[in-house]
Formats: structure tokens, C-alpha cells, sequence
């Protein structure tokens, strides 16, 4: 889990610095068992409409990618967000 949370945090402040977008991640659960299934959502607002994630190999995907985007116009200002969801397991042990 550490090693997810560290990538996490590398991922969100490389793509804040060169996109000036803003990425969210979110996770279902704050702790959880090896093999117990959680949900991960990484969420870009912006101007973008791709996004990858980097591999996941200390988890085992049980679904996902999940593809999510949506766009508004409230006042002439456009605002568009884009989401991929996981639902992952811990493969091993770890914080």
C-alpha cells in the first residue's frame, strides 16, 4: 500500500505541474486485507480526455479500467472531468 500511495502522490504532482490540471485519487478503503477487493478512482478536472495510470503490480485487477467523463457549460465556462476506477487487490503485506 505504501509503494500505491507514493506512486500516487508522484503521478498527481507531475501531472499538476505539466498540465495544470488537477488529479484526485480516491480509494474505497483506508486499510484493507491481502486478496480483499477495493475500489481506486483517479479523476483529472480539465482539458484533457486520456489518462494512464502507471502498472499496478504489487495488485491484482478485478475489473477495470472503467472510463468516466463529463462536460458542463454553466455560465459560458466549460468544465470537463475524466475518471478511470479500478477495483483492486493487495497481492502481499505492506502499508
Amino acid at each position: 500500500m505504501k509503494k500505491l500511495i507514493i506512486l500516487l502522490i508522484f503521478i498527481s504532482s507531475i501531472a499538476n505541474q505539466l498540465f495544470a490540471q488537477k488529479l484526485t485519487i480516491q480509494a474505497s478503503k483506508t486499510s484493507v486485507t491481502v486478496g480483499e477487493p477495493f475500489q481506486v478512482t483517479f479523476s483529472m478536472n480539465g482539458t484533457g480526455t486520456e489518462m494512464k495510470v502507471a502498472h499496478l503490480s504489487d495488485f491484482d485487477i478485478y475489473q477495470g479500467p472503467y472510463n468516466s467523463s463529463s462536460m458542463s457549460v454553466i455560465n459560458g465556462v466549460v468544465s470537463q472531468s475524466y475518471s478511470l476506477t479500478y477495483v483492486l487487490g493487495a497481492r502481499k503485506e505492506g502499508k
